[in-house]
């Protein structure tokens, strides 16, 4: 995935969810963390997150 050195694993609490489909941390497949926290799971990041200029950007308003 284009832009995935941007990525970074972070300890996941169990309130935590995936931004995008808001599944639990504990039933994530392979979650990662943006630079600014922002928690998905690998396939929402794939699905639906763009690269802009080698890395991948936040969707939530407070990022941008």
């Amino acid at each position: 995935m284009e832009g995935s050195d941007s990525l970074v694993q972070k300890t996941l609490t169990t309130e935590d969810e995936c931004g995008f489909c808001l599944r639990p941390a504990n039933e994530m497949e392979t979650p990662r963390a943006l630079p600014c926290g922002h928690i998905f799971c690998t396939p929402c990041i794939k699905e639906n997150l763009n690269p802009i200029n080698s890395e991948v950007t936040c969707i939530f308003k407070t990022c941008g």
